[in-house]
């Protein structure tokens, strides 16, 4: 778990393929203290084995790849500061009773709850709430949910020229306002 420290021979050399110098750890630090370090910048490349057993290199770079370095570092630094702890649950290990299907196997592939939903009321609630629709949002959720048709919100989006997001956004809106027709 030895950290080797390589320097350039020449300090001012700033090119490609340097001759370099390996140091002790207690030559890097009086390196690092002294004056001849001024404007010279290090980085520190940790084990590439998991264990450590290679050890960390110290090496000089240029000051274009230590601001990038520090850059990156700087943000991974971060990242782990703001990581929240979670948990990874496989499905593949929720297995039922008998032993017979896994937890994959019992998750649906594609659900839409709204159009579940809609399909769930009886027909003199959905006319109902339908009535309360302006001809756009009719037009929209007859595409979209009551034709019955297996359609998405792109096939919506690529018949009108309108962004599929805007047709997301406006789904939720007329459903939302169906929701509350009939809730309310």
């Amino acid at each position: 778990m030895k950290t080797t420290y390589l320097i350039w021979k020449d300090p001012f050399y700033a090119g490609v393929n340097p001759d370099w110098q390996e140091l002790t750890g207690r030559e890097f630090y009086a390196l690092v203290k002294s004056p001849d370090a001024k404007g010279r910048h290090f980085i520190k490349l940790p084990s590439t084995h998991a264990d450590g057993s290679d050890g960390a290199i110290v090496m000089e770079v240029t000051t274009a790849d230590y601001q990038q370095w520090k850059c990156e570092k700087n943000h991974n630094d971060y990242l782990n500061r703001e990581a929240k702890p979670f948990t990874t649950v496989s499905y593949h290990a929720v297995e039922s009773d008998d032993g017979e299907n896994y937890g994959e196997e019992l998750l649906a592939d594609d659900v839409d709850i709204e159009a579940d939903y809609i399909k769930s009321l009886e027909p003199e609630q959905i006319k109902a709430a339908v009535q309360q629709l302006n001809s756009a949002e009719y037009e929209l959720i007859d595409f979209l949910i009551l034709s019955g048709n297996d359609v998405v919100d792109q096939d919506y989006a690529d018949k009108t020229g309108i962004p599929r997001r805007t047709v997301t956004y406006r789904k939720m809106a007329v459903l939302k306002k169906m929701k509350n027709f009939l809730n309310g």
